[in-house]
């Protein structure tokens, strides 16, 4: 049973540790001035409007 919590906490501070990373990371990229590449914005489905003829 206490192996398996420890396995647990292990898992969730890893996690909260690749958030907090992935986080700061990407802080330092835009206070910086450095541009990280755009994230794409979900749904987005070309129209044939917008599609260049």
């Amino acid at each position: 049973m206490n192996k398996r919590l420890g396995i647990l906490t292990l898992i969730l501070l890893a996690i909260l540790t690749a958030l907090a990373g992935y986080i700061l990371f990407r802080n330092d990229w835009l206070n910086s001035g450095k541009k990280p590449t755009p994230e794409p914005t979900p749904e987005v489905t070309p129209t044939p409007e917008s599609t260049p003829t």
